[in-house]
């Protein structure tokens, strides 16, 4: 059960970095 929890956080990490990310570039570009 403990190694189920970790995969997990790092699972949603992912995606919520990249979805900030690619905003913030675009105003960057701006």
């Amino acid at each position: 059960m403990p190694p189920i929890n970790q995969p997990i956080n790092q699972s949603t990490n992912q995606p919520i970095n990249q979805s900030t990310n690619q905003p913030t570039i675009n105003n960057q570009s701006t």
